[in-house]
C-alpha cells in the first residue's frame, strides 16, 4: 500500500488469500489538503489575518484585518526645559511598547 497524499495518489494493491499474488490494484484518490484555521489578531502596525496551515507545509492567508494603530496617553515630561537647555516630553501606547518623544523649548 502506498499511501495517498494531500496532492498525490495512492496504490492498493488486493491479494488472492489463499495464493497471495496480486488480483488488482486500486488507485487512492489524493485527499486533499487539511486545513487548521489560526487567528493572528492584528497589533498596532500588523495585519490581522487567518493563517490556514496544511500538515504537509502548504498554507495560506485570508480574513484580513487592518492595524490597530497606537493608541497614545496623555504627553508627560520627561526632562524638564531650562535656561539654556531643552526639555523632552514623552507619551506612549496603551497597547504596545512604542512611543513619541519631542523636544520642549527653553
Amino acid at each position: 500500500i502506498t499511501p495517498a497524499s494531500c496532492t498525490s495518489t495512492g496504490l492498493k494493491k488486493v491479494t488472492c488469500t489463499v495464493c497471495n499474488k496480486v488480483v488488482r490494484e486500486e488507485v487512492i484518490p489524493p485527499t486533499g489538503h487539511n486545513y487548521e484555521k489560526t487567528t493572528v489578531a492584528p497589533t498596532c502596525d500588523d495585519q490581522g489575518y487567518d493563517l490556514n496551515t496544511c500538515a504537509c507545509g502548504v498554507w495560506s492567508k485570508d480574513n484580513y484585518v487592518d492595524a490597530l494603530g497606537h493608541k497614545y496617553g496623555e504627553w508627560y515630561i520627561t526632562n524638564e526645559a531650562g535656561w539654556e537647555r531643552e526639555g523632552l516630553k514623552r507619551r506612549d501606547s496603551k497597547v504596545c511598547d512604542h512611543y513619541e518623544e519631542e523636544t520642549i523649548e527653553e
